[in-house]
């Protein structure tokens, strides 16, 4: 089959075109579903923000959502550690932004997730947004008692400082060591910082240091 150029941008058009339509009928249906959620779900939590445009246009866009189900929640402070796993990830697809999430540890020392949410960006702004219903669903005041782990992002960071200041903030040693393995390479000392890392007491951690 002999296509042209023009061709093959005019055919992706079009199929750009049908799938941003389809997205934009489900994003116009997210009331439907904070509702439902809601009705089915209580009292869990959902909370919906919306971006208003312009005058002309007359249309809102979504701006960000954040869940919290009552079963995760009832079933984390019940029977989980006060450790809180914070991270964020791409979503790749035609409707760009990122996941939020809060993640736990059960007495299996398995993943128990706790909240989640959609955001257009990973920064200070959409963090503390983040954290402070955190917060109010799990009864968190300033961090006292409560220890977090994440990355080395800036606004997870500097959002934490302000809103717990109490609160043991640690990074992920993988992304510490992704970080220190650049300037210092060599299988040695991978061992040596993950022996290191793995250190439960001051004695072990003077012996690998």
């Amino acid at each position: 089959m002999n296509v042209s150029r023009s061709q093959c941008k005019r055919a992706k058009y079009k199929v750009m075109s049908e799938l941003m339509s389809m997205y934009k009928k489900e994003y116009a249906q997210i009331w439907d579903y904070a509702r439902e959620y809601r009705l089915q779900n209580p009292p869990s939590k959902i909370h919906v923000e919306i971006e208003e445009t312009s005058l002309d246009d007359h249309e809102t866009h979504f701006h960000r959502m954040y869940i919290c189900f009552k079963a995760c929640k009832k079933g984390f402070l019940a029977g989980c550690r006060k450790v809180i796993e914070l991270d964020g990830c791409f979503l790749k697809g035609l409707c760009k932004g990122e996941l939020l999430a809060a993640i736990g540890r059960d007495r299996n020392n398995q993943m128990f997730p706790i909240a989640w949410a959609v955001v257009k960006s990973e920064n200070k702004d959409t963090w503390s947004w983040f954290l402070k219903n955190l917060m109010a669903d799990l009864g968190i005041t300033d961090g006292n008692d409560w220890a977090f782990m994440s990355d080395q992002q800036k606004g997870l960071v500097a959002a934490m400082a302000e809103l717990m200041k109490y609160a043991e903030h640690r990074m992920c040693a993988r992304h510490i060591y992704a970080n220190w393995a650049k300037k210092h390479r060599g299988d040695q000392l991978q061992k040596q910082f993950w022996l290191i890392a793995k250190s439960t007491n001051m004695r072990d951690f003077r012996v690998h240091k």
